[in-house]
């Protein structure tokens, strides 16, 4: 998945959970969110590590039933955003919603000051 790049998916059934690996850059903040839910959706979102298995950050209910999570990596690398139902037994069509992340402001350059 790529930054400000939206993608739009459904969990089709039941227990349904979608994976997307991102592209991480160490010290810029990132934002991930869920939008656009159908009538159904309920998203909860998490992010995990570089090993996949890590959980790092995890949200239910940023603005009603969509997810939101700010995050700034240490380390440069591939990590994983997780995407399923808040409630395991839902899924089907009315289960849409759209998911994006994208860079804060650019991370702020050092200055390096000559003293003579």
């Amino acid at each position: 998945m790529s930054p400000n790049q939206p993608q739009t998916h459904n969990l089709h059934q039941p227990g349904d959970e979608d994976w997307f690996a991102v592209q991480l850059i160490a010290g810029q903040t990132y934002t991930f969110r869920t939008y656009n839910l159908a009538a159904n959706a309920d998203t909860y979102l998490y992010l995990y590590d570089r090993d996949g298995l890590t959980l790092l950050a995890a949200n239910d209910d940023d603005d009603a039933l969509a997810s939101h999570i700010n995050w700034t990596p240490d380390v440069s690398g591939t990590y994983y955003l997780r995407v399923n139902h808040w409630n395991p037994t839902a899924g089907g069509c009315a289960t849409a919603y759209t998911v994006a992340f994208a860079p804060d402001s650019p991370p702020q350059t050092p200055t390096l000051n000559v003293i003579d």
